[in-house]
């Protein structure tokens, strides 16, 4: 687990499925999405078990305390060329208090 001041970090597991699929339900979020279909909690699973199984895409779950207050997806991992792609998405509870910055400022 990652940590930088009173935020961490974890992969993603099962018992997160339902946070994710109502964050990425936040038609806000859906602005920062590639696909906004409408997903179902097998859906989730499938996901999750592709995810398992590839090395080039890493999702976290983002804490506050004990708070899950987001997700990182970490994407195109490159580790030959030192590359990588991120993004963040906060629920609407905690956008605009800095937490965004923070949690970019974890990642670096």
């Amino acid at each position: 687990m990652f940590s930088h001041a009173n935020l961490s970090m974890r992969r993603v597991d099962e018992s997160d499925l339902k946070f994710l699929l109502d964050l990425k339900s936040d038609q806000i979020v859906w602005f920062n999405l590639t696909d906004i279909s409408m997903l179902t909690m097998d859906d989730q699973k499938k996901w999750l078990a592709g995810l398992n199984s590839t090395s080039s895409k890493r999702y976290y779950i983002v804490l506050l305390g004990e708070d899950r207050i987001g997700m990182i997806r970490t994407t195109d991992i490159d580790t030959t060329n030192r590359n990588i792609c991120i993004g963040a998405d906060l629920t609407k509870e905690y956008r605009g208090k800095g937490l965004g910055t923070a949690v970019y400022e974890m990642l670096l």
